[in-house]
C-alpha cells in the first residue's frame, strides 16, 4: 500500500535503484573506450632470448583505471540496493523495525537459510523462502549471489581490461616467409596477446590492426576471468524475478496493496 503523505508505493524505491543499475552500467562502455584509446596496449616485437625467435606481442602497457571498476561496482552495488530496499519495505509493512531484514546472501545452502533467524529475520518467512528459491549464493546461482560480493570488493580488483579476439579478419595483412606460430590466446599471466612467432631467419609483414577491448572479472570468487557483461544482465534480470516475486507475496499477505 502507499505510505505517508506522499503516496509512494513501497516498491518504488528499490524498483528504482534497479534502473539505475542498468543506467550506471551503460557508463562503463564509455570508461572502457576512453581506456583503449589512452595506448593502453601496443604492438612490441622481440626477440626470445632462451629460444632466440622473433615474438610480435600486443602487450598490456598500462593497468585498469579505478573509474572501470568503480562503475562497475556502482552498478552491481544498486543492484544490492534494490533488493535491500524490498525487504525494508516489507519488513517494515509488517510492523517490524526494519534494522535486520537485509536480503539474504551466502556462500551455502546451510548459511544461508541461518539468514532467517540473523540479518534477516525480520522478513516475513513466506517471502523469505520465496527468496531462497532463486538460490543467492555461491553453490546456486553464483551470478546471482556475485551482487554481494562485487560491491565488497575493492574497486582495483574488480576487473582487468584485455583486447578482444584478434584474429585475421582484423588484421589488414599479415604474411610469413618462414617458419613459426600465428595469432596465439590471451596470455593474462604475461599480459599480452602473441601475434606472431617466429624464427630469426623468417620474415614476417604485418598491416594494420584492429581490436576492440573488453572486461573480465579479476579477484571474484566464482567469477575470476568472466565476461562482465553476460554476467551482470543475467544479475539483473534475476533482480527484476526477485522484485515482482516479493511485490506478489507481500500483496498475497495482506502487506500491499495490489
Amino acid at each position: 500500500m502507499a505510505n505517508g503523505i506522499y503516496n509512494v508505493h513501497p516498491m518504488e524505491s528499490p524498483r528504482y535503484h534497479l534502473a539505475r543499475a542498468n543506467v550506471r552500467f551503460r557508463e562503463i562502455r564509455r570508461h572502457v573506450e576512453q581506456h583503449a584509446k589512452s595506448g593502453a596496449f601496443s604492438l612490441t616485437t622481440e626477440t626470445d632470448p632462451e629460444n632466440g625467435k622473433r615474438r610480435t606481442v600486443l602487450r598490456r602497457t598500462k593497468r585498469t583505471p579505478i573509474a572501470v571498476g568503480a562503475t562497475v561496482n556502482d552498478a552491481f552495488e544498486e543492484l544490492r540496493k534494490a533488493l535491500d530496499q524490498a525487504c525494508y519495505a516489507v519488513a517494515k509493512a509488517a510492523g517490524k523495525s526494519g534494522r535486520k531484514c537485509a536480503f539474504p546472501f551466502g556462500e551455502t545452502e546451510q548459511e544461508l537459510a541461518g539468514r532467517l533467524t540473523g540479518i534477516s529475520r525480520e522478513i516475513p518467512k513466506e517471502i523469505f523462502d520465496a527468496i531462497l528459491a532463486f538460490q543467492p549464493r555461491l553453490d546456486g546461482d553464483k551470478f546471482l549471489w556475485a551482487i554481494n560480493a562485487i560491491a565488497n570488493h575493492s574497486k582495483h580488483r574488480v576487473t582487468i581490461a584485455y583486447p578482444t579476439p584478434v584474429s585475421s579478419a582484423t588484421i589488414s595483412q599479415i604474411v610469413l616467409n618462414g617458419s613459426g606460430s600465428l595469432l596465439g590466446p590471451w596470455n593474462e599471466a604475461r599480459g599480452e596477446l602473441m601475434i606472431a612467432e617466429v624464427d630469426a631467419d623468417s620474415d614476417l609483414s604485418i598491416g594494420d590492426m584492429q581490436f576492440g577491448v573488453s572486461l573480465i572479472f579479476g579477484e571474484i570468487e566464482g567469477l575470476e576471468g568472466m565476461n562482465v557483461e553476460p554476467v551482470f544482465l543475467h544479475a539483473e534480470s534475476k533482480v527484476g524475478q526477485i522484485l515482482d516475486t516479493i511485490q506478489e507475496k507481500a500483496e498475497e499477505l495482506a502487506l500491499f496493496s495490489s
